[in-house]
């Protein structure tokens, strides 16, 4: 049994670190905020400062509840954290995939690390190239989703979803080991050739698949580990209709795209631009096929009577695989309308807002899961998927490992004056990042080598100030439309810059 989590917690925040969070009336200085109230566990751990009360209150909550589910290494699978039900004491790829950067944000890297190399080293041929779809604390397979290698469930869109896991967390930590790995590099080959050709998942195969394929023995209708032994989607709704789920094909376009920078990375030049290739192709595949140009909007789902289904789909925005305005407004504007989605989904929604530049909804969505009467808020993925949804959402922080750039945009509403995080994990290193109204943002560099700094706020100029020193901007446009302005400025190791509007 896990034990009572208040002690679970004080012993783990002497390894990971954990959060202080100050909150003030009027708005000071970022550098020195009034503190109305402040949690602390460690020096070392996140801090986060804000003007925004209930904004402090429910990221404390996140905090807190993400932390609760840590295990430091004392059960035989290492270090983990649960990403499934909850009490199932295990980790599953989906779960794992979409947390994995809220944990990285609270130190948890070493975590999630070793939880995608499980993932990585469990890809068997004798499982027609699939790995362990949840595994459990005891470094076993998970015996509610697994019996045998003939016999067992797997949602085909996993090993894409781990894989795009992978290069993002080399982007946040420089950790080549997402490289060079022995262990990730099977995984990757393994997926994107083998795994794509065991299950009919290339471009020309995709719409004739045998829907029940690699099945041992007849398909039994009425046991799940054989219809759900290769289930193409992660809608799990009614798999003996489902042919094929959309998100399958913008999860795979998503995996080609990774994995071609990753060979890039490697230096693999002469596979490069075979593998991107095969993303271009299943990208224009799916905008031609699955975009039903009568009604202005993506199909979700093939049936296998022939009909397509079409529902909001979160993975196309994700995945970048829209190729026109009219098209990805039209997805985001389906996402915008749907209601009474489950915990599981509704996770996904503050961070794709914010990145579609939604921040009023985006804050309405962190609000609405984190609310202390919201049903199945404790599902580990609500609190992890909040963590990123503030530090890559509101704050607007993305990285490139490749070439040490970290990129801001500060999307704050008007319940939020300002907000400042402390000792946050980049690279090999920390930043300390502020946003202050939308139109100053101070970065501070505390790794070890110098960092491009890709300041970017919300307006149309053609100069922002460095350190109060005018310097001439790039404007740019959105994936949203939304026009901003971005200054370039090498970062060095303790030096802190404020870049403004003037």
């Amino acid at each position: 049994m896990r034990g009572n989590s208040s002690n679970r917690f004080v012993r783990r925040a002497l390894y990971l670190g954990s959060v202080w969070l100050l909150c003030a009336c009027s708005v000071p200085q970022p550098a020195a905020p009034l503190a109305e109230y402040s949690v602390e566990a460690s020096p070392q751990g996140l801090i986060l400062s804000t003007s925004d009360s209930l904004l402090a209150a429910r990221f404390k909550w996140a905090v807190h509840q993400a932390l609760s589910y840590v295990h430091d290494g004392d059960d035989p699978v290492g270090k983990w954290y649960e990403a499934a039900l909850p009490n199932r004491e295990a980790f599953c790829m989906r779960d794992v995939s979409h947390q994995s950067v809220g944990a990285h944000y609270l130190g948890l890297s070493e975590h999630t690390k070793n939880m995608l190399i499980k993932f990585a080293d469990n890809i068997e041929i004798s499982r027609d190239w699939c790995s362990y779809w949840e595994i459990n604390r005891y470094d076993k397979p998970a015996p509610v989703d697994y019996a045998n290698d003939d016999e067992f469930w797997y949602n085909l869109p996993a090993n894409f979803d781990v894989l795009n896991a992978c290069w993002k967390q080399y982007n946040l930590t420089a950790d080549r080991d997402y490289l060079e790995d022995a262990s990730f590099v099977n995984f990757y080959q393994r997926s994107m050739t083998d795994y794509v050709k065991t299950w009919d998942l290339g471009v020309n195969e995709l719409m004739q698949r045998d829907r029940f394929m690699n099945l041992r023995s007849p398909l039994d209708s009425t046991n799940s580990f054989h219809y759900s032994r290769g289930l193409p989607s992660y809608g799990e709704g009614d798999p003996l209709q489902l042919y094929l789920g959309g998100d399958l094909i913008c999860m795979e376009f998503q995996a080609f795209t990774s994995f071609g920078n990753i060979l890039k990375v490697q230096g693999r030049d002469s596979e490069t631009a075979t593998i991107f290739e095969q993303a271009r192709q299943i990208g224009e595949f799916f905008n031609d096929v699955w975009w039903d140009s009568t009604e202005n909007q993506y199909h979700s789902a093939l049936l296998t009577n022939g009909e397509f289904v079409s529902k909001p789909n979160r993975y196309l925005l994700l995945s970048g695989i829209c190729q026109t305005l009219q098209q990805h407004r039209s997805a985001l504007a389906r996402l915008l309308d749907q209601k009474n989605l489950n915990i599981e989904s509704q996770s996904y929604l503050p961070h794709i807002f914010y990145r579609e530049d939604e921040e009023k909804r985006a804050y309405q969505e962190i609000m609405d899961l984190s609310d202390p009467l919201k049903e199945r808020k404790e599902y580990p993925e609500v609190s992890f998927a909040l963590v990123e949804a503030v530090m890559e959402g509101m704050l607007g922080i993305s990285s490139d490992a490749v070439t040490r750039t970290i990129f801001t945009l500060p999307r704050l509403t008007e319940q939020t004056a300002w907000v400042s995080v402390q000792n946050v994990p980049m690279f090999e290193g920390s930043i300390n990042l502020s946003h202050q109204d939308n139109n100053q943002s101070t970065m501070e560099n505390l790794t070890d080598s110098p960092i491009t700094w890709v300041a970017r706020l919300p307006a149309g100029v053609e100069s922002l100030a460095v350190d109060g020193m005018s310097r001439t901007s790039r404007v740019g446009v959105m994936p949203s439309g939304k026009e901003i302005t971005q200054v370039e400025y090498i970062l060095n190791p303790g030096e802190k810059v404020t870049i403004s509007i003037p």
